[in-house]
């Protein structure tokens, strides 16, 4: 199978926090149904997963992730309806703490609007129209 795009950085990130002690699992297109399901099951209802390192193309619809208290983006998706749905993964009824934490890993000025945009629920389409003619001008 041909890897994702985003595999590298699902590697290094669950690379480095294995590293430091935490147990990790991850989720991404070369893992099976069956695989996602336990993996699922182990964070959700026991301690042999704390952290779950994702492609938000592979979790944004379908998943229930309560046991969760904090979702980190490290690097901002191209789609506003799939941004809420990872969060909406975590933050629902059935929540295990009293809120979910929304952390965005920003690497530059562009990436900073994207989140900007995405908290707020731009739409897609106004979100690519605005950040093209801002660019646009800066030229």
């Amino acid at each position: 199978m041909r890897p994702h795009a985003s595999m590298s950085s699902i590697e290094s990130i669950v690379r480095h926090l294995s590293g430091n002690g935490f147990a990790v699992g991850q989720i991404h297109g070369d893992v099976t149904a069956t695989k996602r399901g336990q993996i699922i099951a182990n964070f959700q209802t026991t301690d042999k997963i704390r952290v779950l390192v994702l492609q938000p193309q592979a979790t944004a619809h379908g998943i229930t992730l309560t046991a969760a208290d904090t979702v980190v983006f490290f690097g901002p998706l191209m789609s506003v309806e799939m941004y809420t749905q990872c969060i909406a993964r975590a933050d629902r009824k059935g929540q295990d703490s009293d809120k979910v934490t929304v952390v965005h890993i920003e690497s530059s000025p562009i990436e900073k609007k994207l989140f900007k945009a995405m908290a707020a629920k731009v739409t897609d389409h106004a979100l690519l129209v605005g950040m093209f003619d801002s660019e646009v001008k800066n030229i």
